[in-house]
């Protein structure tokens, strides 16, 4: 038996909701990053990682830059009316396999950019 002021432990512990008033900004938070290969014995992907050994600083470098440059407002003088808004994306996946097309969209929050192994390959050759 235990006595009335002994404490009783809870199943789990709950996070302290109490100063959470807004709800998570997904306008700021990163889209998740992913690479879709194929075919891995095709020498475009083999030529693809030995260009490009470091996709995750590619990938960061190239959204900050879209973000700069397509999201940032200008100074308020030059444009009042532009008020950019930066499209919820959950997730930016580069896709290595062969197909007809350039790029697609799969559903609204997610980027699909598909690159050609056989076009990289082609590339290197020259």
């Amino acid at each position: 038996m235990t006595r009335s002021s002994d404490p009783v432990p809870s199943a789990a512990p709950q996070p302290d909701t109490s100063q959470d008033t807004h709800p998570p900004d997904h306008a700021n938070s990163k889209p998740n990053l992913r690479l879709h290969q194929e075919d891995i014995r095709h020498p475009g992907t083999k030529t693809f990682t030995f260009l490009i050994p470091d996709l995750v600083a590619v990938l960061e470098t190239a959204l900050t830059h879209i973000v700069a440059n397509l999201y940032t407002p200008p100074p308020p003088s030059s444009h009042r009316t532009f008020t950019p808004s930066i499209p919820a994306t959950r997730s930016v996946t580069i896709v290595l396999r062969d197909f007809s097309g350039v790029a697609y969209t799969r559903r609204l929050d997610s980027r699909a950019r598909p690159l050609l192994p056989a076009y990289g390959a082609s590339v290197c050759e020259k």
